[in-house]
């Protein structure tokens, strides 16, 4: 008998609870960053403010959150436009400027080794006909130590390029020098001879 009530009763004040705002809190996001303009260019603060702005209208909207992103980015304001890709990615995964430009801030600003590489692969996912996605984790890979993992991407750039309509000799810099830090000297002269030849003025 006292089963068969509890039985009954229980569904019955689940519904009371739900009635009486008993449901799961709304997921609350960070403010968009709020920023001292005074000492900046009118046409810069207006820019800022406006996608600020949006964000503050709609802040479910990731598309927002990526172009106020991109803009702090694009004035310096690294730390900040990260926060705001990082929301912006959060809400809609697939948007590849705010992936992207995530993984570029995450060189910049010398985040984990792993967790860089990890925004750069996510990138790749979204468009992996792209070579500065791996380009970049090329140079970033190299500088932290790893020219095994640089030398791979940096192939990676160079093969997605073959299927491109230009040749990305920015991919045959970096293996040339990839295999230089590995110490294999003879193959990266092999590799930077080639483009030597093709630009001997540059000094690269």
């Amino acid at each position: 008998m006292t089963r068969t009530l509890l039985t009954l009763i229980l569904p019955a004040l689940s519904l009371l609870l739900t009635a009486c705002g008993g449901t799961a809190p709304t997921e609350v996001r960070p403010a968009p960053p709020v920023l001292d303009t005074s000492t900046m260019e009118p046409l810069v603060a207006e820019t800022l403010g406006a996608a600020r702005a949006a964000v503050v209208v709609d802040p479910g909207d990731a598309q927002r959150w990526s172009e106020l992103g991109l803009a702090l980015d694009a004035h310096f304001f690294l730390e900040e436009a990260e926060e705001c890709l990082s929301v912006a990615i959060e809400l809609d995964p697939t948007l590849f400027k705010a992936v992207y430009d995530h993984a570029v801030l995450g060189t910049m600003l010398e985040r984990e080794v792993g967790e860089v590489a990890a925004r750069f692969e996510r990138a790749g996912e979204l468009r992996d006909d792209y070579p500065p996605i791996f380009a970049r984790l090329g140079d970033f890979l190299l500088v932290s130590g790893d020219a095994a993992g640089s030398l791979a991407a940096f192939e990676r750039a160079r093969e997605v390029s073959e299927g491109l309509d230009y040749e990305y000799d920015y991919a045959e810099l970096g293996i040339g020098r990839a295999l230089l830090d590995q110490g294999e000297a003879e193959a990266a002269v092999e590799r930077l001879a080639r483009l030597h030849e093709r630009f001997p003025g540059d000094p690269a």
